[in-house]
C-alpha cells in the first residue's frame, strides 16, 4: 500500500498532459473528492449555500472514511502520508467541508487530508448503488 502524498499531472513538451505511472496510487485532497462524490452521487442541485454544502461535505467525507483509507501528511513532509487509523475515523468528525479532521481520540495537528483516487471512484460507485 503506497501511502505517498499527491502525484499531479505534469504537462509534457507538446503541452498535453501525462498521467504519473501509479496513477491509481495517486491522492487527491479529500475535500474535492467528497465534493465529486456529493455532485455525482446527488446531483449539482445538492450543492447549496456554503454553511449547507460544508454540512453535506462533512458527511460524504464520514461515508468515505467507512469505505476506503483517508490519509493525512504536511506540506513539507518527506514521510509521505499516513493512514488515519480506523478507531480515530470512527469516533472522529471532519469540520470546514472535509478540510480537516478532529479526532475523540486526540488533538490532532493540522494536516492535509486525501484519498486515492482510485478508492473515491469506488467509494462513489457504492454510494450510488445504495441510492436505488
Amino acid at each position: 500500500m503506497d501511502s505517498r502524498p499527491p502525484d499531479y499531472l505534469a504537462p509534457t513538451s507538446d503541452g498535453t498532459a501525462e498521467a504519473p505511472e501509479d496513477l491509481p496510487n495517486a491522492l487527491v485532497p479529500l475535500a474535492l473528492a467528497a465534493r465529486l462524490v456529493l455532485r455525482e452521487a446527488y446531483g449539482a442541485g445538492v450543492l447549496g449555500a456554503r454553511t449547507r454544502t460544508e454540512g453535506k461535505l462533512n458527511a460524504v467525507a464520514k461515508a468515505l472514511s467507512a469505505l476506503v483509507p483517508i490519509f493525512e501528511y504536511e506540506e513539507s513532509s518527506a514521510l509521505g502520508a499516513e493512514a488515519i487509523p480506523i478507531s480515530e475515523l470512527a469516533c472522529g468528525s471532519f469540520k470546514r467541508g472535509a478540510k480537516e479532521f478532529h479526532s475523540g481520540h486526540s488533538k490532532r495537528a493540522p494536516h492535509f487530508l486525501a484519498v486515492r483516487a482510485t478508492d473515491a471512484q469506488y467509494a462513489l460507485k457504492v454510494l450510488k448503488e445504495a441510492r436505488y
